[in-house]
């Protein structure tokens, strides 16, 4: 768990020497680290323009909002005082009088801490865990104005929701402040997004009347005759008894026809400004008819409960639990879970957890709300770069321990498995895609295992460890908002122009495959050309250096090529982000590429990972997850899912010498990253190919841990150019692999697959060709997170239960990875010699 909680709330720096109302308290914000298991506390105030100033006279100097008014006279000699100071020039409330003492809140890639009697000031988090005020930001309003200190913000898009409270002419203004953190000031109202159709305002009866200053009162007090309302933009629906002072979340229903509203009701109201702990707050479930301009309430429970949170990530979106205060207004006794789905049935309470403090201790009922990482989860390297997936040294060849049985005797080669591995510590956002390609190697001998680490030393990683920091642009991370991508680019643009980096001998990692052709074997990524890698006879890795014979400089290749064992030929394609998109290609018995055959009937940039290959024809899938540059422009990543694309399924002849044979077939909710296998059927006239589907394509790039792989049989009809699909298994299956001579043909009986929701692969390696397909052994890297070990299994891949054979010891962790290969029978040229090889991270050896 690598997190800071803080908790903002009123702290006065000095003693008042007259009445004091809780809320008129400076901000202090008390913060707690927590890392590798331990926690720093830090306390600091919100260092706002009043409290600076008052810091320096040593004495309170503005005027508080709830605790001035107690009496005409007392009134009067305070705002006296306080002009004074205003006319003198001793305090310029231009400058701000709030104590931003109420909450805090992340968006347009700051953090600020917020009191709605002023605009927000932005805080720092410093590596030591100290906490810093950077100044307050006048960019969401005028010197005097003031915004909410409870913004919304919409995870998906980036963009924060706010209003502005006034009195006594300056209308409420309902505000949209972009992703990038700038205001809409002139109040209209955005379209397209939940919360910009519809802003639940607070209204309550607790109204500010400017002439009870005149009286010597407070300027809130509740209005008895005023019916409360709740307004949606643009219809409102009335209500009569609903007092609401904080919201904890909204959705619509019905297509839009219905809002759904969660919400403390506080009675009774008259309580509220004078006697909270005796307030009950009646959590409700609000449905609001916009057509029929009416509202249905119903409590979610008997108990009194406030200051409730969600899931940041649900907000606009319905939400199926709340987690809220239980107690008085002043403090909490207990939290409480609420499971909003049995609001809808016959239950009275929807509470399913609880935990209470125990006697004589109490919680915060103020707000409270874990700070939103400024990153998103899939680049954030505290999460991606935790666990397993932390950066490992190079390790050279080092025998290991074979703990449990023992490698079977035809076991004579290496397994190597490739995977990202980010050699520098980044300091910033960091995608597991972007990291340095590493090879983990373990060479198995008479016996006897030995284990190897290294990178693959691509010009990107040569250059970053002579300038000994990252230098390279990276394509997955790159991209969190405008400012942070435009600086990124500029920073890049300004070390190729100085010539600190050459792009044309290569951008990429090398880090997500490996595969032999040719008489060569490579590590490959798709953003760059392959890489050539040799191995020594004792075990060690050697990077002999980037391949250009596959294309220009500035061009890249597939990382999941397909070799056909029988004619010893490799094929391949190349994405683009220009025309045309995508461009296949054949690569000789010799390792010579041959012409190549450019795709221009895909009409837009997709994400094409992997394709299927049968005797006679090449199958592409064209997903609904494309690839967009202007999104840059955005502050966004470019890779995006596009709902609106059908998903079509491309067929091209194998042998094409051009594109006028291709044909496109859609395929409705289709979206394959990976293909299992394919072959003909039918005299030619089907092709089977069986590929993992993943549910719900939305989820793919930022939510794999949620994504289904649906592995089916898909059949196509090539006469009459329709589809039929079907699952062959209800459980999450993806990283499939097959006995590799059966490549492009009929897969009679078997293929292995990953039963899990994190990344794992299959793979096999055949020995005698007249075997059956199940005859051999499965392997593969594993690693427990609780003892922190890491071990090399080999499987009877015959066994019902894949039995255990050997298990090797490995003397250092083999970080999580992509896809691998297993070679074998040392040569001449102290190399590998790689025939039946197929490539993927678990392999199945033929006996």
């Amino acid at each position: 768990m690598e997190v800071i909680y803080i908790r903002n709330g009123p702290n006065p720096q000095f003693i008042p020497s007259g009445p004091h109302h809780l809320f008129d308290g400076d901000g202090m914000l008390h913060s707690i680290r927590i890392s590798k298991g331990k926690p720093t506390f830090c306390t600091r105030f919100v260092k706002t323009y009043k409290y600076n100033v008052e810091r320096e006279f040593g004495s309170p100097v503005v005027i508080n909002y709830f605790s001035a008014f107690t009496s005409l006279p007392a009134s009067v000699a305070r705002y006296a005082v306080a002009f004074g100071r205003v006319i003198s020039g001793q305090y310029d409330v231009r400058r701000g009088t709030g104590n931003a003492n109420t909450s805090l809140a992340h968006f347009g890639g700051k953090l600020f801490a917020i009191c709605e009697s002023d605009l927000p000031y932005t805080i720092k988090l410093k590596s030591d865990e100290d906490i810093i005020t950077l100044g307050r930001d006048e960019s969401f309003g005028e010197p005097l104005m003031a915004m909410t200190a409870h913004p919304k913000v919409d995870k998906e898009t980036g963009e924060a929701f706010a209003f502005r409270p006034a009195f006594p002419a300056i209308p409420n203004v309902f505000q949209n402040q972009p992703p990038t953190g700038s205001s809409n000031r002139n109040g209209n109202q955005p379209q397209g997004d939940l919360y910009q159709k519809i802003k639940e305002q607070e209204r309550d009866t607790a109204t500010m009347l400017e002439q009870e200053i005149l009286k010597g009162k407070q300027l809130a007090l509740v209005n008895a005759a005023k019916v409360p309302r709740l307004g949606i933009i643009p219809r409102n629906a009335e209500d009569d008894s609903g007092n609401l002072l904080h919201v904890v979340n909204a959705w619509e229903e019905d297509g839009g026809d219905t809002v759904v509203v969660v919400a403390p009701n506080l009675l009774p109201v008259e309580d509220v400004l004078e006697r909270m702990d005796s307030v009950h707050s009646s959590m409700e479930r609000i449905e609001i008819n916009l057509k029929a301009k009416t509202v249905a309430r119903r409590p979610v429970s008997a108990r009194s409960l406030d200051f409730a949170v969600t899931d940041p990530a649900y907000v606009g979106k319905k939400t199926k639990y709340i987690y809220a205060a239980e107690g008085s207004s002043v403090s909490s006794t207990g939290l409480v879970k609420v499971d909003l789905s049995l609001s809808t049935g016959n239950s009275n309470d929807c509470v399913v957890a609880s935990r209470l403090y125990g006697p004589g201790c109490y919680g915060d009922s103020f707000i409270c709300d874990f700070v939103d990482p400024p990153l998103r989860p899939s680049i954030d390297p505290k999460l991606v770069l935790s666990g397993n997936y932390a950066p490992v040294e190079e390790l050279p060849p080092t025998v290991c321990e074979v703990e449990e049985g023992s490698l079977p005797s035809c076991l004579d080669g290496a397994y190597i498995r490739n995977g990202p591995n980010p050699q520098f510590i980044p300091p910033g956002p960091h995608h597991l895609f972007d990291g340095d390609g590493m090879l983990h190697s373990i060479r198995i001998s008479q016996g006897k295992a030995t284990f190897c680490s290294r990178f693959v030393k691509t010009y990107k990683y040569n250059v970053e460890r002579e300038f000994g920091t990252p230098v390279g642009f990276n394509y997955f991370s790159a991209f969190t908002s405008l400012p942070a991508s435009v600086a990124r680019y500029a920073v890049a643009f300004g070390r190729v122009l100085s010539g600190q980096y050459d792009v044309r001998r290569g951008t990429g990692n090398a880090n997500t495959s490996l595969a032999h052709f040719g008489g060569k074997l490579f590590a490959l990524c798709e953003s760059d050309l392959p890489y050539a890698i040799k191995l020594t006879s004792d075990g060690d890795i050697i990077t002999l250096g980037r391949d250009e014979s596959f294309g220009e400089p500035l061009m890249a290749m597939t990382a999941h090529p397909k070799v056909d064992k029988e004619t010893g030929e490799a094929f391949a394609f190349r994405p683009s982000i220009s025309r045309p998109f995508l461009t296949y290609f054949r690569i000789n018995p010799d390792g010579i590429k041959q012409p190549e055959v450019p795709i221009f009937s895909i009409p837009e940039a997709s994400l094409v990972h992997d394709f299927a290959l049968t005797r006679n024809y090449a199958i592409f899938p064209d997903t609904q997850m494309v690839i967009n540059p202007k999104e840059i422009l955005k502050g966004k990543p470019p890779v995006l899912v596009n709902a609106a694309k059908v998903p079509r399924l491309g067929i091209i002849p194998r042998n094409a010498e051009d594109e006028s044979g291709m044909m496109w077939i859609e395929v409705p909710g289709l979206n394959l990253l990976h293909a299992a296998n394919a072959w003909e059927e039918d005299a030619g006239d089907t092709v089977v190919m069986v590929a993992p589907n993943l549910l719900p394509v939305e989820n793919v790039l930022e939510r794999m841990d949620s994504v289904h792989s649906s592995m089916e049989r898909i059949e196509i009809n090539l006469k009459a150019k329709t589809v039929a699909r079907r699952p062959v298994s209800a459980r999450s299956l993806d990283f499939a692999v097959i006995n590799p001579a059966y490549v492009g043909k009929k897969t009679s009986r078997y293929i292995r697959a990953a039963a899990a929701s994190a990344v794992s692969h299959f793979h096999k390696e055949p020995d005698n060709p007249a075997a059956e397909e199940d005859d051999g052994y499965l392997v593969t890297y594993i690693h427990n997170e609780i003892t922190e070990e890491s071990k090399f299994l080999v499987m009877d891949a015959k066994s019902p239960s894949l039995e255990i054979v050997a298990s090797v010891k490995l003397p250092a962790k083999g970080a999580y990875g992509f896809h691998g290969l297993f070679v074998r029978k040392m040569t001449s040229t102290n190399s590998y010699d790689h025939k039946n090889v197929y490539f993927d991270f678990l392999i199945l050896l033929r006996t």
